[in-house]
Formats: structure tokens, sequence, C-alpha cells
């Protein structure tokens, strides 16, 4: 694997052009690092899956460089669509619509529909431009760990897999959560997976939309997560990990315990989320507890929600 912290035009091309070719890559995007493949290259597609221990019947979103550009993958783009675009775009917003016969049919697991979104991280839209056409890209770890944000996490991922040539080194993303996923082709547009971008904040734009009951769960989990309530009276034992949403002073004495944020500013969890899971996963505790809170806010939902992926 080549790390690449050259980021000028010229190297972008280098690198786009071997992209096309049927080289993986791994770069940064606005919301978490991702690994990708040209879309028109179906050989580079089945590597792709192959790679991330991804099963056949999960679908994968492309990235793309420009709105223009969406119109070479579907035939039709709905007027909400068109307004949530206009709004989010660049940005941690994926839209599914009816794709064309330019989507090969392995990355929509024989589906008629695809998601597509243009990520906000100039790296990411310059490498997508540069080939031409999308990039079929999914989060850059195998399925079922925890979503990277850095450069290193990546590394430590991949760097064993000769299949895997590039990884561009862009620092942390700036999310760091994953992005939101819509199928706008249903009636009542539904929110697949919660991101960044909330209900609400759709909502605004297009009118009532629904959220799909429950998410899927990863594919295996190695992790092994629990909830704990602050308020109780808590024996930290030293072979597990406690997480709180906040800083907690009565506990910051503990080696095994950890926070999401100094304040408990809701965004600031959020982005702390992967970055702090994945920390103390490898240091492999034998539990890791999570701060529960009976706050109904929807950030704190959707913080469980993430979490609760990688509960067996």
């Amino acid at each position: 694997m080549k790390v690449v912290k050259d980021f000028s035009n010229e190297k972008l091309k280098e690198v786009a052009q071997e992209v096309k070719k049927g080289d993986i890559i791994c770069f940064p995007t606005d919301t978490v690092y991702g690994i990708g493949a040209f879309i028109e290259n179906e050989n580079s597609l089945k590597m792709l899956y192959d790679i991330k221990e991804r099963p056949y019947n999960s679908p994968i979103i492309v990235l793309l460089s420009n709105k223009e550009m969406l119109y070479k993958y579907t035939d039709n783009v709905s007027e909400k669509t068109k307004k949530l675009i206009e709004k989010f775009w660049p940005g941690a917003l994926s839209v599914i619509v009816n794709k064309n016969s330019n989507v090969p049919n392995i990355i929509s697991s024989e589906s008629k529909t695809i998601g597509f979104r243009i990520p906000s991280n100039d790296i990411a839209i310059n490498l997508i431009e540069f080939t031409g056409g999308g990039l079929a890209t999914t989060s850059a770890n195998k399925s079922g760990e925890i979503s990277p944000v850095l450069a290193e996490q990546v590394f430590e991922s991949f760097k064993n897999d000769n299949r895997v040539k590039y990884l561009i080194d862009g620092g942390a993303t700036k999310e760091r959560i994953e992005s939101t996923i819509i199928d706008m082709t249903k009636e009542i547009p539904l929110i697949i997976r919660e991101g960044i971008i909330s209900k609400n904040e759709i909502e605004e734009i297009i009118g009532d939309v629904e959220v799909i009951k429950e998410e899927k769960k990863a594919k295996k989990s190695l992790i092994k997560i629990e909830f704990f309530d602050i308020n109780e009276n808590i024996e930290f034992n030293k072979k597990n990990a406690y997480i709180t949403l906040k800083k907690n002073n009565k506990f910051i004495n503990n080696d095994n315990y950890y926070y999401f944020s100094e304040n408990g500013n809701e965004k600031e969890i959020l982005k702390n989320l992967f970055l702090v899971l994945d920390k103390v996963v490898k240091l492999k505790y034998n539990v890791i507890y999570v701060e529960k809170t009976n706050n109904e806010n929807n950030s704190y939902e959707l913080i469980y929600k993430k979490i609760s992926k990688y509960i067996d």
C-alpha cells in the first residue's frame, strides 16, 4: 500500500488513472475514510467486496464530484431529491434513486436503485473528477469494525492486503461520523441510516420522512459493549473500559475511564464517537461500558444507534 500525502492535481491525476484501470484506493471524505473502486470497472468492484468481507447483498454508495455527474447514472431525479441535493451537496447526505444501465448490478445488489452523494472534501472531489466517473465507496474497514476517521486506522486495517494500492492521508476527517442515507424512491422518503444530517433538517426541506425501524447490524462484531448508569455505584474492573458522554471528574483517576466530550456537546460527542471506541477496542478490554442517559434528545438516540451496531 502506497501512502500518499501529496494532494496536488498532478499527483491525484496520476493516482486516479490507476484507480480507473482497477486499483483499489482508500481516501478521506468529509465523514469517514472510504475505500473505493471505479464504478465502471467490474473486476475492481468485486475486489472491493472481497477486501471488505462485505456480503454481495449489501449495496455500496457511489461518490460523485459534481451534481451533473448524477445524471450519468440515473434517468429520473424527483423534485424532492433535487431540493435535498441543492441544500446538502456537497455534504453528508446520500440519496437513493433509481439507477440506469451505467451502474453495474454488483454494487446495487441486483436492485434497481443505488445511493449517491458528493462529499464535502476537496481531495475526494478532485480524485473522483480525475477518474471521470463515480467511485463506489464504503467505509475503509473490515465489515463489523469501527469506521475509521484517521489514515492510521485505515493503514492498520489493510497494511497486509496488497490488493489495496493507495491510501491518501488527508488527516482527520471533518465530521467523523457516517453520512445520512435516505431512500427517495419510496412514496414517503425513508431514512435508511441516520448520520450527521438529522430527520428534522431533512423535513424542513421536503416535508414528512420516515426512519427505518431498525438499522441492520454489522455482519459480525468483535466488540462487547454494554450500557451503564453513572448514577449507580460503579466498581471499576480494570479488565473493562468505561466511557461517559461528557467528562466526569469522579471517574477521572481510573486508567480505564474515557469520555466522548469535555462538556457533553452533542456534535462533539458524535465527532469523537468512532475515535474513542476505536482506541478502547485496540486496548482489548473484555467489555466496553458506555453511559446511557434517559435524555430523549435525537442526537443521543443517534449515538446509541451507532454504538448498538456493534452489540451482539
